[in-house]
């Protein structure tokens, strides 16, 4: 699996990182997205795929093929890197929007 991969849960997006098992964004909507990945990569966001990952996100609930309840399983995205619920995780980075693990 990748490092980064994008996962939607309910109607925001947040960018996952396999190495602390947690977001690295706060719930963004799809425009929110779009600046993110232009600001995190430059000009190499041009051939990354961001359209076919958003529309396997809107499908699937991720772009990586995976269940989202599988991903969600071993998560360390809690304040002491404790398991939260799908529920926990919305909550905590898409309403209250909490900083996430890289800061954003």
């Amino acid at each position: 699996m990748m490092g980064r991969f994008i996962i939607k849960l309910k109607d925001k997006y947040l960018v996952w990182s396999t190495i602390v098992d947690a977001p690295v964004t706060r719930g963004m909507d799809e425009a929110e997205l779009r600046a993110w990945n232009a600001k995190e990569y430059g000009v190499q966001a041009k051939g990354m795929g961001l359209d076919k990952s958003i529309e396997d996100c809107d499908k699937e609930g991720n772009n990586t093929g995976q269940n989202v309840d599988g991903i969600l399983s071993c998560n360390q995205a809690g304040p002491k890197g404790e398991c939260l619920t799908m529920n926990e995780v919305y909550e905590r980075f898409c309403v209250n929007k909490k900083e996430s693990r890289n800061g954003y």
